[in-house]
């Protein structure tokens, strides 16, 4: 082969091979850069995920708008990240679905405590700690998920790397190989056909024309060497002639412009290798800089991991604080694909407390082996999550621990599944004892039922023929007796009388849940004006005055709301100054989902010390003869509003005069 077409073809192919190399180390660099991205989306997924829980928690408690809106923000920039999210591996995939399943069902858990009414103080609690178990077992399972994904995400990165690694490592050879062929092809190699051309002509020169120059290929050089050796073979064949002699010369002047032509073609083919040789070392250059790049990017990824690994301590210390208990487990099933066991993969500390049972007991251990006796509920119930993927909330009894839980599971991958869950055994208690406690106090309300069955007919009838009798006696044998005995006589109907208003104050108190009527809106303006037409007598008596502010529309029975006003109201005339004419205010005002009503007077006043005991039945601060009752009222009252879900309580000052407030839902 020619030593000009050497020099192309292998010019040719080194580019060719710096081109392939060259785009499969840029194609492997982007797709480096873009699963560094997918990755760090993952990160933030995850981090995001713990502040969603933290924002859950802070709306569970507050329950305030702007913490809704809050919570609405950051799940909307977790989905944005879900969305931008663009995975290879089937593994992958299935993790993001898994994130846009656990996301969706954060999203219906929040607006279901969203749209929950608030709840009291006796079972905000427990609504409380349901709302967060549940937030926090959907937020667990997408920390979970982004951790899981991140990490695959990383393992692919790190593959990738390591075949761009190779790719330069091929291309930095690739460049050796060349330099060194270019060596042993064009410059060693014509040198070497030089060489002898040179010694053989020196040799042929000085006469002796039984020399033949070596000659190797089929390059220019050979041909050179060949025609030498024709030139010596002719000139051995004829007499050396002047006019041969010339022809000799003639030859050897051909010969030497051929050699002259050949130093030309060489000195080309020098210039051509410097020429490559100043490409290569531009090539070089670039490499240089690419290595420089490369430097840098791995600073940068070391920079990555320890955030990385930061991040990964901040889980893992969220994991091993945790109040509830959490462990990965996988399923057993028997030839037919039927759960028969499962194995414990990892526990958190919480799982210790809450079950007694040690980390080196447990893990890679099955549940018959560290819990014989496992009741089959459980591995049927826990094993359908793990096969099927759909999540379970379940509460049951674990006769090997011999307590209740409350258990969350769901299935991260197939055929494994993770639960939280909670000891519940106090709670289980407190409610057999409020059932025992209900079905107790439904026996009490069955015996006043049946009181205020006997007081309504049986009671009542024998009162009315003692007062109706005694007062028949007094009429007709009024002076005709001692006046002992009229004065025994007026006892008899007074105390009758009282009786009779007793026994109807205790019909009242005793009918306040049982023949209350049904929730519904009231106008409180036309109930009050009710009242002040039926007080007009004592209105009209102590030259009290009425006034009442703007009042709403609020959810009761207005039956008994006709009680609650009437009895504040009655109590503020009865109990006024003896000087001062009574003075009375109505107001309300909205707090959150209730109404805050007051009754405000300017009468005798109420020491602190009885604030309490005024709402309890029978209970009286002062004398009958000076002001008439029977101390029911304010506890018919109290007992109204709490089956309404509000509280009544009191402010006062002696001699100042008092306030009742009481609360009163407003409607939906």
């Amino acid at each position: 082969m020619k030593i000009r077409t050497q020099v192309v073809a292998g010019t040719i192919i080194f580019a060719l091979l710096l081109l392939v190399v060259s785009g499969l180390v840029v194609a492997t660099n982007q797709k480096v850069e873009r699963l560094i991205d997918q990755e760090t989306i993952a990160n933030e997924i995850a981090l995001e995920v713990g502040e969603l829980g933290y924002l859950s928690n802070d709306y569970i408690l507050y329950r305030e708008p702007q913490q809704e809106d809050r919570w609405n923000a950051k799940f909307t920039s977790i989905t944005g990240h879900i969305e931008s999210l663009s995975v290879d591996t089937t593994e992958q995939q299935a993790i993001v679905g898994n994130l846009r399943t656990n996301l969706g069902n954060t999203k219906a858990v929040f607006d279901d405590i969203v749209s929950s009414p608030h709840q009291s103080e006796g079972t905000g609690f427990s609504f409380v700690q349901l709302s967060w178990s549940r937030m926090a077992v959907q937020n667990q399972g997408m920390v979970f998920d982004a951790g899981r994904l991140a990490s695959l995400l990383r393992f692919q990165t790190d593959g990738l790397r390591e075949t761009r690694t190779l790719l330069i490592f091929a291309l930095v050879g690739a460049f050796v190989a060349f330099l060194l062929s270019s060596y042993v092809l064009f410059y060693r190699r014509t040198l070497t056909s030089i060489s002898r051309l040179q010694e053989g002509s020196r040799i042929i020169g000085s006469g002796n024309l039984e020399y033949a120059i070596e000659q190797k290929g089929d390059d220019e050089i050979s041909e050179l060497a060949r025609s030498f050796n024709r030139m010596t073979s002719d000139l051995r064949q004829v007499i050396a002639t002047k006019s041969d002699l010339e022809k000799e010369i003639t030859g050897r002047k051909e010969a030497e412009e051929q050699l002259v032509q050949a130093n030309a073609q060489l000195r080309e083919s020098k210039q051509n290798l410097i020429q490559q040789n100043d490409e290569l070392n531009e090539l070089n250059e670039e490499l240089v800089a690419t290595q420089e790049e490369l430097r840098q990017n791995v600073e940068e990824l070391i920079q990555v991991q320890q955030d990385l690994r930061k991040s990964e301590g901040n889980y893992r210390n969220l994991f091993e604080r945790m109040t509830e208990g959490f462990a990965v487990h996988e399923i057993v099933c028997d030839d037919q694909g039927v759960p028969k066991d499962y194995r414990f993969l990892e526990i958190n500390p919480a799982f210790e407390q809450l079950t007694g049972l040690k980390r080196n007991d447990t893990i890679g251990k099955l549940v018959s082996e560290v819990l014989p006796g496992t009741e089959q509920f459980w591995i049927d119930r826990l094993g359908a999550v793990a096969l099927t993927g759909r999540p379970d909330h379940l509460e049951n009894y674990s006769a090997t621990l011999g307590k209740y839980y409350s258990v969350f599971a769901y299935s991260p991958v197939h055929r494994q599944f993770v639960v939280m869950f909670n000891d519940i055994t106090e709670r289980k208690r407190a409610e057999e004892a409020l059932k025992e406690y209900t079905e107790s106090l439904k026996r009490s309300n069955e015996d006043l039922e049946r009181f205020a069955y006997i007081a309504s007919h049986d009671l009542q009838e024998p009162l009315r023929n003692v007062v109706s009798f005694s007062q028949l006696l007094s009429r007709r044998y009024k002076d005709k007796l001692s006046t002992d005995a009229d004065e025994y006589l007026g006892y008899i109907v007074e105390g009758g009388k009282r009786m009779q208003i007793l026994v109807q104050d205790l019909l009242e108190y005793s009918r306040v849940n049982t023949r209350g009527q049904a929730f519904m809106p009231v106008e409180c303006e036309p109930i009050v004006e009710k009242v002040t037409q039926n007080l007009q007598s004592q209105i009209q008596d102590s030259d009290a005055v009425i006034v009442t502010g703007p009042l709403p529309t609020v959810l009761a029975d207005p039956s008994q709301l006709y009680l609650v006003f009437q009895n504040l109201v009655g109590n503020a005339i009865k109990f006024h100054r003896e000087s001062t004419p009574p003075r009375i205010r109505i107001s309300a005002e909205k707090t959150g989902k209730m109404w805050k009503f007051a009754v405000r007077d300017n009468g005798i006043g109420i020491d602190s010390a009885y604030y309490q005991r005024i709402f309890e039945i029978f209970q009286r601060l002062h004398t009958r003869e000076k002001y008439p009752g029977t101390g029911v009222g304010l506890a018919i009252v109290k007992k109204i509003i709490e089956r309404h879900g509000g509280e009544i309580w009191v402010e006062s000052d002696t001699d100042k005069g008092s306030t009742f407030y009481f609360t009163v839902p407003a409607p939906a």
